[in-house]
């Protein structure tokens, strides 16, 4: 039976292998696609950041107290005219509320309160949070010094008004993302779960169809039944084929991403060759997973186009569990999260991608993993012995 399946499997990845869009997409693509789709957002999330912080459009209730000649004084500052409908209509990034008498509390040391309000539906009002944050801090540390003046006599409102006229804060002092985190390396560990899941799905999808629904509406399988080869034989042949392209669409994408790291000058910590080989290992039995489900999908299918529609929802479902699992830490994941299908890959893959080896989880998933497959593996088996669902038309 051994001999029957290597036949087979050998035949069958020779097959897909020579098709060359079947190369391009398994291999090729994910190796472009991954590291390129990072470059565009690492750029564009720069560029944004950039033009936000050159660029910062307010609204204001009162124009006519210190807080309000303090922003105007800013470069980067632009103040409109019409009030809170134009943050709603998405004109501006802020509309600002002060005390009616803020300047009176400011030289008397009482507590000033200073609204700021951000649309919600607006990304670029979201991200101008933290630039305001620091021209509100700023000007209520310059209000504290007034205070203590004011309280010995030493200032009054026209000198505190010509002090603000001379204070600028730097463009330099705007918020940054610390030197010591790296971007590119949390969109790589974001990232990295989803990408590899995706394409150890999807390269193994295009394959499972092909060789079970496809080869029903070519009329190749039948023939291939009658040669006396042992069912179970052609079953595991071919799941081995789709297995084997999931993995390499996989590790295709694994390459895409430290590529991508390697242009960028991004150090992964602690990624070694011994993390790299258990980030192989858990591509193997994902694939394996994802190939028996898209291959019961494709032998229950009566056509192609049918296991295709099929297999759309499957894919879909890999990104759910990569979102949630988005900003989770890897340092105190629930010990149950890792017996969740799919959501139990994502965060062993995050996991290995911040050099953490944690032999426990890795085998709680591949076990997991294991038992879906071969769970699937026995609805496959049990669905090619009936004639009616080999034959379909």
């Amino acid at each position: 039976m051994l001999k029957e399946i290597s036949i087979i499997f050998k035949k069958e990845l020779k097959t897909m292998m020579r098709d060359r869009r079947t190369f391009i997409f398994s291999v090729i693509m994910p190796f472009v696609l991954v590291p390129l789709m990072l470059f565009v957002i690492s750029y564009s999330m720069s560029n944004f950041r950039h033009q936000i912080s050159e660029n910062i459009s307010l609204s204001f209730k009162n124009k006519d107290d210190l807080f309000y000649k303090f922003c105007a004084l800013q470069e980067n500052i632009k103040i409109m005219e019409g009030g809170k409908e134009l943050l709603e209509r998405g004109l501006v990034s802020a509309y600002i509320e002060t005390d009616e008498d803020l300047d009176y509390k400011i030289l008397h040391g009482e507590k000033v309160n200073i609204s700021i309000e951000y649309g919600n539906s607006s990304i670029n009002s979201i991200m101008t949070t933290p630039f305001l944050n620091v021209y509100e801090q700023s000007f209520l540390e310059i209000c504290s010094s007034f205070a203590d003046l004011a309280a010995k006599n030493k200032i009054t409102y026209e000198q505190a008004e010509k002090i603000l006229n001379y204070y600028k804060v730097p463009a330099t002092e705007a918020p940054k993302v610390s030197s010591d985190v790296n971007e590119g390396l949390i969109y790589v560990s974001m990232l990295a779960p989803m990408m590899m899941l995706l394409y150890s799905c999807v390269g193994s999808a295009g394959c499972a169809s092909e060789i079970t629904a496809g080869e029903k509406e070519h009329g190749t399988l039948e023939p291939l039944i009658s040669t006396g080869v042992s069912r179970d034989a052609i079953v595991l042949g071919k799941l081995l084929t789709a297995a084997a392209i999931g993995l390499i669409s996989s590790v295709s994408a694994a390459a895409g991403l430290f590529g991508y790291a390697i242009l960028q000058s991004i150090t992964i910590p602690n990624m070694s060759l011994t993390a790299f080989s258990y980030i192989l290992w858990i591509s193997i039995f994902t694939s394996l997973f994802f190939a028996t489900v898209n291959m019961a999908i494709g032998v229950f299918s009566k056509s192609y186009k049918e296991a295709q529609t099929y297999m759309m929802p499957v894919s879909l479902m890999v990104l759910f569990p990569s979102y949630y699992a988005y900003f989770s830490s890897v340092n105190n994941i629930p010990i149950q999260f890792f017996s969740i299908p799919i959501l139990n890959i994502v965060y062993v893959i995050k996991e290995l991608f911040a050099g953490i080896v944690n032999f426990n989880h890795l085998g709680i998933v591949s076990g997991w993993l294991v038992i879906y497959s071969v769970a699937v593996y026995l609805i496959i088996r049990h669905m090619f012995k009936k004639e009616s669902v080999i034959f379909r038309i």
